[in-house]
């Protein structure tokens, strides 16, 4: 048998599908079974982790709710601030959701059907150059009946939560997600090329031409219907560990002017609390001439724009870093 190199463990999710509802059976997945290893070694890791499938946890499950309520994604006890940034960029972005979610109608919980159920999901990621599926079983980590990882606001959406699992699938562990970097799920997400630049490295912080050429690309990036992303960075000098703090994508990038010749909106001394809770209602404007912000715990701070490409696959516009 020829395997489908896009069937990430050559799993089919429409055979495996109709194979457990034929047997009235829940899908377990082999290649990321509800153990520790799925986990990884975090360094704390809690006691009582019980795997539960989204009916344990609430009485409708559903992928996305129906409601109307502002998409908001909100860290788990052992989640990557970076990937809760991506999850949001998801939420703002059907176009994008609906790839990385592919036949969302179709996977959706469906109450008056609910033989259609059989545990199983499946969803997509750009990989080595090309789209890839991966079927994941519908088992989460939780404690005291918590998820530990990225989830909803809404208790009972849980798509956030399974997308998750099936990059964490692809990484080989949720452990293997720690240290990652935004734009890394802006590659996988969208299928795009990242570039970085370094703000401080080429003085953006005192070269006021530099810096209004940057702002002009945002600019343009943002009025092209690209994806800003800000995050601020943690260095770890002394085990050179990377760890991203705070992360949150941008809606908008402003010209004008404010009270006192500053840009509208607030103006803030310290990062916004955005760390544990992304909301696409959550807005503040941060004075251009005031970027990179002091804020204390700030060793590095990175703006990034992804844009969507022409061929339908998508990509990624360029990182730039300071």
């Amino acid at each position: 048998m020829v395997k489908d190199k896009n069937l990430f463990k050559d799993q089919n999710y429409e055979k495996l599908r109709k194979h457990h509802q034929k047997l009235e059976s829940l899908f377990i997945d082999p290649y990321f079974p509800p153990s520790s290893s799925s986990i990884g070694n975090y360094e704390k890791i809690p006691t009582g982790i019980e795997w539960k499938r989204p009916a344990e946890l609430c009485e409708s499950p559903r992928l996305f709710n129906t409601r109307g309520v502002p998409k908001t994604i909100t860290r788990g006890q052992l989640s990557s601030a970076w990937m809760v940034s991506a999850c949001s960029i998801l939420a703002g972005v059907h176009e994008l959701c609906h790839k990385v979610v592919p036949d969302f109608r179709d996977q959706e919980w469906d109450q008056e059907k609910k033989s259609k159920y059989a545990g199983i999901f499946h969803f997509r990621f750009w990989w080595f150059g090309d789209w890839v599926d991966v079927v994941v079983d519908d088992l989460l980590p939780t404690v005291d009946n918590q998820l530990l990882f990225t989830q909803s606001c809404c208790d009972d959406e849980f798509w956030t939560s399974l997308v998750e699992k099936a990059y964490a699938k692809l990484h080989g562990s949720y452990e293997s997600l720690e240290g990652g970097h935004l734009c890394d799920a802006l590659v996988d997400f969208t299928g795009g090329v990242s570039e970085t630049v370094d703000l401080r490295a080429e003085d953006y912080s005192v070269n006021e031409e530099k810096r209004s050429h940057l702002f002009d690309s945002l600019h343009t990036e943002m009025n092209n219907h690209s994806l800003l992303c800000a995050t601020v960075m943690k260095i770890r000098h002394h085990d050179t560990i990377v760890k991203q703090d705070h992360a949150n994508c941008c809606g908008k990038v402003k010209v004008g002017k404010g009270r006192n010749g500053q840009c509208p909106g607030e103006q803030i001394e310290k990062p916004p609390e955005v760390c544990d809770v992304f909301t696409e209602r959550l807005i503040f404007f941060q004075s251009f001439d005031k970027f990179p912000p002091p804020w204390e715990l700030q060793d590095r701070t990175s703006v990034g724009s992804c844009h969507r490409g022409r061929a339908g696959a998508g990509g990624c516009g360029g990182i730039w870093e300071g």
